[in-house]
């Protein structure tokens, strides 16, 4: 009797070894997949970066800023001419167009009202 009491006690803590060695095994299985999901992101926002920072240097270099200069804020260098041509219509055709003597204040309230 005190040799079956052993054995099944003996078996018992055999199988709560087993379920808690195979839980921990399944514990470490999904903290795998977390990982490699977390490395896949990593690499993922370490290409957002580096792409940042090359567009951080192009953003600060001479040349953009010169780009930007000229093209938002129409600024040319010294001794350049700056030559302005109209989208619509013809040199003549805005010539020719009758001035309006009236002064800005009446133009705006005729514009307006």
């Amino acid at each position: 009797m005190r040799n079956r009491l052993l054995m099944f006690g003996i078996s018992l803590l055999c199988l709560i070894f087993i379920m808690s060695l195979v839980n921990s095994i399944r514990s470490l299985w999904e903290k795998g997949g977390i990982i490699s999901q977390r490395q896949a992101v990593l690499t993922e926002k370490q290409g957002e970066f580096s792409e940042l920072k090359e567009k951080l240097s192009y953003v600060q270099s001479p040349r953009f800023i010169e780009k930007e200069a000229r093209d938002k804020l129409n600024l040319s260098r010294q001794g350049e001419i700056v030559v302005v041509v109209p989208e619509t219509g013809t040199p003549q055709a805005i010539e020719n167009q009758p001035r309006n003597e009236l002064p800005n204040w009446q133009q705006w309230l005729k514009l307006f009202f």
